[in-house]
């Protein structure tokens, strides 16, 4: 009896202790389980934050913006190095034709040393540098050295030596006495030079091409070589360089003549309300190039330019021409009547 109330005892003892070891268990695996959802909360997304204002959503935008590759910068230093070698190439032709002297100066004094500066610029580039400047420098004076190389083609050509001789000639001529009076009074010039080249169908024109060392481009019509009595326009060419050369000339001669410079815009009257002495000196502003050019060219070669312009412009049988006025789009055309110039 004894014996076998023991035996309840040592099996309700091991009861006893499988109940608290399984509590235990059941504990400890609880505990576990919060643990672990405790971290998961930690690491669930929050709650979406307010909008970034726009200047830190710009700051943003521009810090992740992707910068230039190597490769684009290896590409462009390598262009520079061909434009450079082109250059010299080039420099060393024209310093041996004669003809080519008034491109020598452009050459030597401003597409060399520019370029040396431009292929520095290249080899400091990191990825984080703004190519767009250099890249816009390297074309614009690759299409630079395009013109002086066809330029030079010409000047080297003898059938054409004589007649580029006497255009460059006729344009030193006008340029000479306004230089002479810029310089003794001290008055810079932004453009003190020409260089003729021929290539158009059309009417004498003169481009800028931004050389500081003063260079233009006078563009010629094969035609000349037939029509003599054309060459005296080139002055005109000339007088549209020096007004565009002189810093506040334009609004000087607007000023003592008491024309706005937002006459310039001369939009096409219709007639409805008539037309008043205001709406004629807003014609005339938008014709004033062209007129001082014209100046410029008598005062230039006299009679001559008189003779070139009445030739190609006058018309004394149609009187109509002084009076009709050449339209443009929206706005009144730059040059003038033919006969109004003329007379």
């Amino acid at each position: 009896m004894n014996e076998l109330r023991l035996l309840f005892l040592v099996v309700g003892g091991i009861a006893k202790l499988i109940y608290l070891l399984l509590r235990g268990v059941v504990r400890l695996v609880a505990r576990i389980l919060r643990a672990i959802a405790g971290r998961g909360r930690d690491a669930a997304p929050q709650a979406p934050s307010p909008p970034p204002k726009l200047a830190q959503l710009g700051q943003a935008t521009a810090a992740t913006r992707p910068a230039p590759e190597r490769a684009a910068i290896e590409r462009l230093a390598a262009q520079l190095g061909e434009l450079a070698k082109r250059a010299r190439v080039l420099e060393a032709r024209c310093t041996a034709a004669p003809l080519c002297a008034p491109l020598v100066q452009t050459l030597r004094d401003f597409a060399l040393p520019k370029l040396a500066e431009l292929q520095a610029d290249a080899r400091r580039a990191t990825p984080a540098t703004t190519l767009q400047p250099l890249v816009f420098s390297a074309a614009h004076l690759e299409a630079l050295l395009g013109l002086i190389s066809r330029m030079a083609d010409q000047r080297c050509d003898p059938s054409l030596a004589e007649l580029i001789d006497d255009a460059d000639a006729l344009a030193e001529a006008c340029y000479r006495p306004v230089v002479d009076c810029c310089r003794i009074n001290a008055v810079p010039l932004s453009s003190d030079r020409a260089a003729a080249v021929f290539g158009d169908d059309c009417s004498p024109w003169l481009a800028r091409v931004d050389d500081p060392t003063g260079l233009a481009i006078l563009h010629l019509p094969w035609k000349w070589l037939a029509e003599v009595h054309r060459w005296p326009a080139l002055g005109h060419e000339v007088g549209h360089d020096f007004y565009d050369s002189v810093a506040g000339l334009d609004d000087e001669l607007l000023r003592r003549h008491g024309l706005e410079a937002a006459a310039g815009d001369a939009h096409v009257l219709d007639g409805s309300e008539g037309v008043g002495l205001r709406d004629v000196d807003r014609i005339v502003a938008n014709w004033r190039r062209e007129l001082v050019a014209d100046a410029f060219g008598v005062m230039m070669l006299g009679p001559a330019y008189v003779v070139t312009t009445a030739a190609i412009f006058a018309h004394p049988a149609a009187p109509m021409e002084a009076l009709t006025v050449a339209i443009d789009g929206d706005d009144y055309e730059v040059h003038p009547p033919g006969h109004v110039r003329v007379a």
